[in-house]
């Protein structure tokens, strides 16, 4: 790891860049903490802001589009022996259901989820284009929100991570909830309509 972060000092937003990619593609990467860092680098003057979230966002959409492809082509035959299995084919009716807010939320909100819902997406033949626009705006998104956070904690850009990690898992826990209940609401106006 020592000579990701001797590469990282030396510029800063092609390291990120190029970990951004990576973790799209699947790779095991510290991307979240290295956006914070890199937006803590930023603000003391050691990149460009734009030119620095264009291209980390770039990175991130092409490193997830990158394993929508591989689904899309290289794993069509083996997903399409799990598509006889009762769970898969719930899994991926589910996904079709409301596939462009999975998609943008496993960018910013959930992503340990990022390369499953890639799969998915490749797998079940999603469009690209509503592929692509759902992964670039929650790439963005995911850059600005953990870019800002180091951008105005630059003198205390680790605290300002974990803190991030802290309350990116609350968020998750919000979301969840507040679909829970979406569900319950949308499940008890149907009983209700139905008729007797």
């Amino acid at each position: 790891m020592d000579w990701l972060w001797n590469l990282w000092r030396s510029n800063a937003p092609l390291t990120l860049a190029l970990i951004l990619f990576l973790a799209g593609l699947g790779v095991p990467s510290p991307a979240s903490l290295a956006i914070v860092a890199t937006g803590a680098f930023v603000r003391q003057g050691g990149a460009g802001l734009l030119s620095t979230a264009g291209l980390a966002t770039l990175a991130s959409v092409l490193g997830s589009f990158g394993s929508y492809e591989i689904a899309r082509r290289g794993l069509g035959r083996w997903l399409e022996k799990k598509r006889r299995k009762p769970a898969w084919a719930k899994a991926v009716a589910k996904f079709e259901h409301d596939a462009w807010t999975t998609t943008f939320l496993s960018r910013w909100l959930l992503t340990p989820l990022g390369l499953p819902v890639s799969y998915l997406a490749g797998g079940s033949r999603y469009p690209r284009t509503k592929y692509l626009s759902a992964s670039a705006l929650g790439s963005a998104l995911w850059v600005l929100i953990y870019g800002g956070v180091g951008y105005a904690f630059s003198e205390h850009w680790e605290a300002a991570a974990q803190k991030a990690k802290e309350y990116e898992i609350w968020i998750g826990v919000g979301v969840v909830a507040i679909g829970i209940a979406a569900f319950l609401v949308a499940r008890r106006r149907n009983a209700a309509g139905a008729p007797a």
